[in-house]
């Protein structure tokens, strides 16, 4: 499924967002300080009844850690704790 994720908020208005891409059903952002973060929708949200969303953000040793069905609000909310975490380094 090649569906474009839509959120309340565009991404890009989040500062320290330096840029957002919207392929194969991810969104992938990029923070200013080079941090990635990648958004999909959640497979539950077929069985939950409402838009949910995996983010999975840079975690320790190269892998990424995973925060599962999230909802839209709480992806924008991410990002931008992401992004101001990400301004105080």
């Amino acid at each position: 499924m090649n569906t474009l994720i839509s959120l309340p908020t565009d991404p890009r208005t989040i500062p320290g967002v330096e840029s957002v891409a919207n392929d194969d059903g991810k969104l992938f952002v990029r923070f200013k300080n080079g941090t990635d973060a990648t958004v999909q929708r959640s497979p539950l949200s077929r069985f939950i009844h409402r838009e949910a969303f995996d983010v999975y953000v840079p975690g320790t040793g190269g892998m990424f850690q995973v925060a599962p069905s999230k909802s839209p609000d709480e992806v924008i909310a991410m990002l931008g704790q992401m992004a101001a975490e990400e301004a105080k380094n």
